[in-house]
């Protein structure tokens, strides 16, 4: 297991409308935790049954899967919706799991249906959670992190770069 999935580990926070948005991975669910000024502290869990880090599966009863999930095998790699929550009225954030076919987001949207408006915001993934499908051939560089953004660092596939931060979308020297 990696330091991702042994403990829980926030994988994006964002502040959006006067509110704190976060997705939070906590062993073998996927979490949205929301707070601010006029809202209750709200958060909502979704079971996935892979580390979308280090590939272990999560969870006593889950059994091994097999094949590819709905998200992996959608039509034109459109994201597949996996969980939401209402926070408010006319304000809700879902999370959809993006897999194309070389690589893998987990996305956040924010919409605010009243005035029909929408905030994005991604993580970079390196297997599918739902059925470990590997979309990438980079390598996690164990104990090395952004400096930026926190996200792991996997080795660069650019010469003359030793590290890349897929969320940051930038190489980095050694």
């Amino acid at each position: 297991m990696c330091k991702f999935c042994k403990e829980s580990y926030i994988l994006i926070e964002r502040e959006v409308w006067g509110k704190t948005y976060q997705l939070v991975l906590e062993k073998d669910s996927l979490v949205i935790n929301v707070t601010g000024e006029n809202v209750a502290s709200k958060s909502v869990k979704h079971k996935i049954y892979y580390c979308p880090f280090c590939r272990e599966q999560l969870g006593k009863n889950t059994k091994k899967r097999t094949g590819k999930c709905n998200a992996c095998i959608s039509p034109f790699n459109e994201p597949i919706f996996l969980f939401g929550l209402e926070v408010e009225e006319n304000l809700a954030v879902d999370v959809y799991l993006d897999c194309g076919p070389d690589n893998s987001y987990l996305d956040i949207i924010v919409k605010d249906l009243e005035i029909n408006h929408a905030e994005n915001f991604s993580h970079y993934i390196n297997f599918c959670p739902m059925c470990v499908k590997n979309f990438t051939k980079a390598k996690i560089i164990p104990g090395m992190d952004c400096h930026r953004c926190g996200s792991p660092f996997f080795k660069s596939q650019i010469s003359g770069y030793a590290y890349q931060c897929f969320d940051c979308d930038e190489d980095f020297g050694t």
